[in-house]
């Protein structure tokens, strides 16, 4: 919906745990009274030679991946056609859709685990990955890739970033903490289970450890997979070298094995500091 005084897409925050609102509907901050935006329908793709070519063919494209029996992908699926409806250069923009366990590897192939996913393109490049009932980060993610295609701005294939990425430095990243916790989202704002079982281990045995949140930068998120030859998050990294996923992490801390480890690892760090 649009809001008639400050001609903004207005949509209400999704809390974790409850269900998403189906009809984006409601006054901004503002008090002005919401009207509908134009809707336009969303393309589902069938097959991944379909999905590379309409990807590679637009100057912008969001791919929905998503399960009919997920409801909150419904609500995804309205926000997206809202945004479609308000896309600049609508010819050269492109919103599809995928159903993911119809489709397996092609969702494994985009790193997808868990639905609602949406992975947004600009110029054939993936940029932004957005997970779950997000409105904030769907709708800036979107209009950020809608508007370049808008603007003519040129893909950036090859030239340097204005900032050195993380990804950049993958080692130095990974090494940045005795104990590094690759998660999606926060130590207090967990994204997923799996993440907040792991952040509820390390806190019981009560050492620091680090932590990045891989939904924030999509090019780490890729690498260090491919670093640690394990496809999914969260991934525990202990003095450098990899440990293990949500499972390994369990297991150890059932048997007593990661509270040994990170005693050991703490012990270690009080005792080079008292040389130095």
């Amino acid at each position: 919906p649009l809001c008639d005084a400050c001609d903004k897409q207005a949509v209400p925050p999704v809390s974790r745990g409850a269900a998403p609102s189906r009809a984006l509907t409601g006054p901004c901050a503002s008090g002005g009274k919401p009207r509908r935006a134009s809707m336009s329908p969303l393309c589902d793709v069938t097959d991944a030679a379909d999905l590379k070519a309409r990807v590679a063919a637009a100057g912008a494209a969001a791919v929905h991946f998503w399960a009919p029996w997920c409801e909150p992908c419904t609500a995804v699926d309205e926000m997206l056609s809202a945004l479609n409806g308000e896309a600049p250069a609508p010819a050269s923009c492109a919103v599809l859709r995928v159903e993911a366990e119809a489709l397996p590897d092609v969702a494994e192939a985009y790193g997808v685990s868990a639905v609602p996913c949406v992975a947004v393109f600009k110029a054939g490049e993936r940029v932004a990955t957005v997970e779950g009932v997000n409105p904030p980060a769907l709708a800036a993610a979107v209009r950020e890739a809608f508007n370049a295609v808008d603007a003519g701005e040129a893909p950036a294939v090859g030239a340097a970033s204005a900032a050195p990425s993380p990804a950049d430095d993958l080692d130095g990243l990974i090494r940045s903490h005795k104990v590094m916790l690759f998660m999606k989202g926060s130590p207090d704002a967990p994204y997923c289970g799996f993440s907040r079982k792991v952040v509820a281990r390390l806190h019981e045995i009560g050492h620091p450890f680090g932590h990045f949140d891989i939904l924030t930068d999509e090019d780490v998120r890729q690498k260090l997979k491919a670093h640690s030859q394990w496809p999914t998050y969260p991934q525990l990294y202990v003095d450098g070298e990899f440990l293990g996923g949500n499972d390994i992490v369990q297991e150890m801390a059932e048997s007593g094995e990661l509270k040994k480890t990170l005693d050991a690892v703490a012990q270690g760090a009080q005792a080079a500091e008292r040389a130095s």
